[in-house]
């Protein structure tokens, strides 16, 4: 059973083994995030968990299968599972895609506030597996830098070296036409200039020598200053800064912090929605953002209350979604995408309530309209 809520959402209902090869076309997922059961062999209000052991792992590697043939070949595979999945998640994972194309794991905080009923350790992260796709991946960037942005070349925890940068490289920010050989230390770092370096106009006219802790190697100060790059130093004692020469996406870490980087946690989900086991619409926005382009397709293959459809949406991506429970669907998942229409309401009720009801729910198929929310 297909239906679309929104022009760009596609929801499969059915077991995703079956249904992502109905809502998804060949190589066209450039995003594919999971968020399978835990194999907790528990119910959780909304949905069950009754999967352990062998069977939990049999069916979270079917569905990986069914997801290759829809990756595109820069596409990259989340992951997310709980402090205990993830070490059997990643077996699974490793043995259906191959080692080799695991990229990372991503560690959410999924609370602020521990619960202090556990008697050992609270914990208050989830884990997020990232597999490539069938090809090379694209950097995963959030945000971008700005044009002139300063990056400093000296830094106190590396090793002492000695740089060489070429005349023309180095502009100052302060009136002189020779600076002398000898000390530019500072409180938290000890540097030398070994040599006397003439300026004109404010542009190194000589090679400017540093022996100090710094950041890049001879070979980027090389390739940088042949690329144009500029390294500007603002006042005395020297201390050169490389000036970004052109806006790019800030490379994505491991760490999803509301503390840090104000990724959301699950108390603003529940607010969201009223699903047993919810994630907030930031968090898959920062995912979404950091792993497709406009217009591209993401595809979430355990949808859930469709928290991924709404991120996509509001992201300017298109989504395709399976879910195993109609109920769950018609519950959740339509309404956040405005007024469900009854015809499929009837039919996922029908689905729910046993095979049985399940032939009026194909005749009624092809009653089915989009509907489209806000």
């Amino acid at each position: 059973m297909l239906i679309s809520p929104h022009p760009d959402v596609t929801i499969g209902v059915g077991p995703a083994a079956h249904m992502i090869a109905e809502v998804a076309d060949p190589a066209s997922v450039s995003l594919a995030y999971l968020d399978p059961p835990y194999g907790t062999g528990r119910h959780f209000g909304h949905y069950a968990d009754p999967l352990v052991g062998a069977h939990w792992a049999e069916e979270l590697a079917s569905t990986l299968r069914a997801l290759e043939p829809v990756l595109a070949g820069h596409a990259t595979i989340w992951i997310h599972l709980d402090e205990v999945s993830v070490y059997a998640g990643k077996n699974v994972a490793d043995e259906v895609f191959g080692p080799g194309r695991y990229i990372s794991t991503v560690v959410w905080e999924r609370k602020d506030r521990p619960s202090y009923t556990h008697p050992v350790i609270a914990n208050v992260l989830d884990y997020i597996l990232v597999y490539a796709g069938t090809g090379t991946p694209r950097q995963l960037t959030v945000g971008q830098t700005t044009e002139g942005k300063r990056y400093p070349v000296h830094h106190r925890q590396n090793k002492v070296a000695t740089l060489t940068f070429p005349p023309g490289s180095v502009t100052i920010g302060f009136e002189a036409k020779v600076i002398k050989a000898g000390r530019h230390d500072t409180k938290a770092i000890a540097s030398t200039l070994d040599s006397d370096c003439e300026f004109k106009n404010g542009i190194s006219a000589t090679p400017m020598v540093m022996t100090g802790p710094f950041r890049y190697t001879q070979a980027t100060i090389d390739s940088l200053a042949a690329d144009g790059g500029i390294f500007h130093c603002p006042r005395l004692p020297l201390r050169p800064n490389y000036l970004a020469r052109q806006v790019k996406g800030k490379p994505m870490t491991t760490l999803l912090s509301n503390k840090i980087n104000g990724v959301p946690t699950n108390e603003v989900a529940r607010t969201e929605t009223g699903f047993a086991t919810p994630k907030p619409v930031g968090l898959l926005e920062r995912i979404i953002l950091a792993g497709t382009l406009p217009g591209e397709t993401v595809l979430d293959a355990y949808g859930g209350s469709m928290t991924t459809a709404v991120a996509a949406v509001n992201t300017g991506r298109t989504c395709r979604i399976t879910e195993i429970n109609p109920e769950t669907v018609r519950d959740f998942g339509l309404p956040r995408f405005g007024t469900v229409d009854p015809v499929t309401v009837a039919a996922l009720t029908a689905m729910h309530n046993g095979p049985k009801a399940q032939g009026a729910a194909v005749a009624a198929e092809e009653g089915f309209a989009p509907v489209c929310g806000a």
